[in-house]
């Protein structure tokens, strides 16, 4: 039988749903795209603007939080799915290089972190 507990905003399954693992990607991918924009235009301010300008550093700050959110959704999705279950690209989220940018890491510690 089922067992199922409330955990806040979402129901913990005692058993994952078939197609779990398939949504949890798909989620994962959808917000890796949002990652994507987000890193980019974080990314650009960064090197392109000073930070000195009040706007800027307010504009970095709120892409960062933002980063920081996508980032735990992701985490969360996976975390959905049994570790027995998991497609083996579900582990690749969240990438480690989004997180060390968000922490305003620089490039070439980025580049040999993985290594």
């Amino acid at each position: 039988m089922d067992r199922e507990e409330d955990r806040g905003d979402r129901k913990v399954h005692g058993r994952t749903e078939p197609g779990a693992a398939e949504e949890a990607l798909r989620q994962c991918q959808l917000i890796q795209d949002l990652v994507d924009i987000c890193t980019c235009s974080l990314r650009t301010l960064r090197t392109t603007c000073t930070a000195v300008n009040h706007l800027t550093r307010n504009e970095i700050r709120t892409l960062e939080v933002k980063l920081s959110q996508y980032m735990w959704t992701q985490l969360q999705w996976r975390q959905r799915v049994p570790e027995r279950e998991r497609l083996g690209a579900l582990s690749g989220y969240p990438r480690l290089e989004d997180w060390l940018l968000t922490a305003d890491l620089t490039p070439q510690f980025i580049q040999i972190s993985p290594s």
